[in-house]
């Protein structure tokens, strides 16, 4: 089967690094490799994961949280990421440890990390189904708070602001706000 490059994940903090997930035909399984931009060469003795699906998130340039299903108990019953753990350059992934895990039954889990305010935001996501999950704040110590959020809505974040669109009614404080 040929390779496919489906996704990139840039380095914040050193640009010329990336990591490439290569999928065999476009699957949902990836292998990630850690990829020299500037010298166009993989990366020696850098982030390597054998071919499952997930992906990674970068802290810095020697920290990544990645959610994948690569190995025993990190998959879902669908098949995807159980956890969100914290890999550190040189550090067999094996050894990373799991920041926020997920009930079998759920589908995945996922994050996000903001890098554009002044504070790093780490947003932890359970994704119950495709439009149900559930979000934490938090940070690289794993340390989180669940936000009070119907799961059925729709979140964008950047720096300091959460938007959330409802696709149903919500009542909170009294007061309910409809649905888009």
């Amino acid at each position: 089967a040929d390779w496919l490059l489906t996704w990139t994940f840039v380095s914040p903090g050193r640009a010329s690094r990336a990591i490439l997930s290569l999928s065999r035909g476009g699957s949902d399984a990836a292998t990630l490799r850690e990829f020299d931009l500037d010298s166009k060469v993989f990366v020696r003795d850098g982030f390597v994961l054998p071919e499952a699906k997930g992906g990674i998130d970068w802290l810095d340039s020697d920290m990544l949280l990645l959610t994948s299903a690569y190995g025993e108990g990190m998959a879902t019953t669908s098949g995807y990421s159980r956890t969100v753990r914290l890999w550190r350059r040189g550090e067999p992934v094996e050894r990373a440890p799991v920041l926020f895990g997920i009930s079998a039954g759920s589908m995945w889990a996922s994050c996000g990390v903001d890098h554009t305010g002044e504070q790093r935001r780490v947003w932890f996501i359970e994704r119950l189904d495709f439009f149900n999950s559930n979000i934490s704040l938090g940070d690289e110590t794993g340390a989180k708070t669940r936000l009070d959020l119907p799961t059925s809505a729709w979140t964008e974040i950047h720096r300091d602001w959460l938007a959330v669109r409802l696709r149903e009614p919500w009542t909170v404080g009294g007061k309910t706000w409809a649905a888009d």
